[in-house]
């Protein structure tokens, strides 16, 4: 998915996805569980 799609998706601004990928902007849990439904991943998928 694109970073315009993922935005459209979340109903977030395209930047605010790009900073998220960066690592400048923290993703709470909330936002965590967001991501992991729309990518059909599991959350222990983005541990680092």
């Amino acid at each position: 998915m694109t970073q315009v799609q993922v935005a459209k998706a979340l109903r977030r601004p395209q930047t605010w996805v790009s900073k998220c990928e960066l690592g400048e902007r923290r993703v709470d849990f909330v936002e965590m569980l967001d991501f992991a439904k729309l990518y059909e991943k599991p959350l222990d998928w983005f541990a680092v």
